[in-house]
């Protein structure tokens, strides 16, 4: 359009441009009034000493902190939401340069991360500004004013949301209110742990995939205070906030009560056999705020409540049980992100159980057990004690040595096997058996009753008299042979 055909709307691209740069500044490093308003409730309502209080005063500190030396809340830019109403006479075009120009001011300064890129190509987009990015959306308001409002989101956020279709009988939601409720629970349960939580949830319900996401993000950018002006849809949040909270998913996923701080729900016209449910969701890091501005680009009216100062409520003193350890002294408080990591920590000791391990070079302690009563019905095996030094036996002479001159000269006496000539060996070497045993020492008492060991010790005299007795005297056989052949021979 030419130059001055929008009447008192044209000539304004540098104002209108300082003021959206001033709006990125204010959205990125500073929380809107009531999402403050709403973690300082959740911090209060959270349990003392717990993780996810400690999480919570974490999260303060980060808002204090960002505040109070102008930076962001968090480098994370996934998307960046643009809405705009504008009366019929504006020119969308210098709303849209104006935008294309903020946003690179943004990035250039720090306040946005470098973090978009060509999906086809790879190549780094360096002011964030690309086809389709930042999302813009238009809306003609009746009047003179221009209103524009606008929500970052991180990629963990965006990622949380979702979209299902009703019925759904793998979770028994059918197609009414009470089918919404279990798809946003289920939804919710699914994604716990991502998108920085505690945050706010937006809902759509109709439509089809592209308006009903749409519905869903425009939610966000209802205040927190909001009551939604369907009387269905207002007991719906109220009821989806309560059962949200009761999950037990807490602040990033580690337990607790605060796992939303709102539930807004918007509705359109659906199929009769299906309705689509869409989620969106942004974290506690809502970087979200609009602004008014007039015909000459300037800023006339905040849209959100600014909170002027950021101040930590008082810290809960632990009541200590046990006798307070003397620690040495800190130079600074520690701070909750501190107490929450010895928090942590201090848990992990507790629950990992370790084997107790002996320190090297310490000797182990064997235990000495009891020293058994002997059964003197069951037969006990007694340790023979251990043998004596051999000594050395004098070797015998040549006159004990037994001679055979009973036997005949012609034919000599047959041979008998090793075992016999061992067996009469004990004969000869009786006098230096004699002398060793004098020299044996004496065996140790046995602990043993004394009547099994009368009982064993015949059992071991039994055999060797048999021996005896069965074995022939080497002076003897040859004797009986020659009488045999002398009784031949007569």
């Amino acid at each position: 359009a030419p130059a001055g055909a929008y009447g008192e709307w044209s000539g304004w691209m540098g104002a209108l441009e300082e003021s959206l740069l001033e709006l990125i500044r204010q959205a990125t490093t500073r929380l809107a009034g009531d999402v403050w308003t709403s973690l300082l409730d959740a911090y209060k309502n959270e349990t003392d000493g717990s993780r996810s209080k400690a999480v919570l005063r974490w999260i303060l500190e980060n808002q204090v902190v960002a505040s109070g030396e102008d930076l962001p809340l968090t480098p994370h830019t996934s998307s960046m939401h643009f809405s705009v109403e504008a009366p019929s006479n504006a020119s969308r075009h210098d709303i849209v340069e104006a935008v294309h120009g903020a946003v690179a001011a943004a990035t250039q300064q720090g306040l946005l991360e470098q973090y978009m890129v060509d999906p086809v190509t790879g190549k780094a987009i360096r002011n964030n500004v690309g086809v389709g990015m930042p999302q813009i959306s238009f809306a003609t308001e009746p009047g003179d004013a221009l209103r524009v409002r606008l929500l970052v989101k991180g990629n963990g956020a965006e990622g949380a949301g979702s979209q299902s279709v009703l019925p759904d009988e793998s979770i028994s939601a059918s197609n009414d209110l009470d089918g919404v409720r279990r798809a946003v629970l289920e939804a919710l349960i699914q994604a716990q742990g991502r998108g920085c939580g505690p945050g706010l949830v937006g809902i759509g319900i109709g439509g089809d995939r592209a308006s009903g996401m749409a519905l869903a993000q425009q939610q966000l950018f209802r205040p927190i205070d909001d009551r939604n002006s369907t009387r269905a849809l207002a007991q719906l949040e109220k009821q989806l906030l309560e059962d949200a909270n009761s999950l037990g998913i807490g602040p990033l996923g580690l337990g607790g009560r605060a796992t939303a701080l709102s539930v807004k729900v918007g509705s359109e016209s659906s199929p009769k056999e299906s309705c689509y449910v869409s989620i969106s969701y942004v974290g506690w890091t809502c970087r979200r705020q609009g602004i008014q501005l007039d015909a000459k680009g300037n800023i006339t009216e905040w849209l959100y409540p600014r909170a002027d100062r950021f101040e930590l409520p008082p810290e809960p003193v632990r009541v200590q049980k046990k006798a307070p350890v003397e620690e040495p002294a800190r130079q600074r408080p520690r701070t909750a992100r501190e107490a929450l990591l010895a928090d942590a920590r201090a848990r992990a000791i507790r629950t990992v159980k370790t084997k107790p391990t002996s320190p090297k070079g310490a000797k182990k302690k064997v235990s000495k057990a009891a020293p058994k009563k002997a059964n003197p019905k069951a037969p006990t095996a007694t340790k023979k004690p251990a043998a004596p030094t051999p000594t050395p036996t004098p070797t015998p002479s040549a006159e004990a040595m037994p001679t055979k001159t009973d036997a005949p000269a012609k034919k000599s006496a047959p041979k008998k096997p090793a075992s016999t000539a061992k067996k009469a060996a004990p004969a000869a070497k009786a006098p230096a058996k004699k002398k060793a045993a004098a020299e044996k020492p004496t065996a140790p008492k046995s602990t043993t009753p004394k009547g099994t060991e009368k009982k064993k010790a015949t059992e071991k005299k039994k055999p060797a008299t048999k021996q005896k007795s069965e074995s022939p005297s080497p002076s003897s056989t040859p004797k009986k042979k020659a009488a045999k052949k002398k009784t031949k021979k007569g």
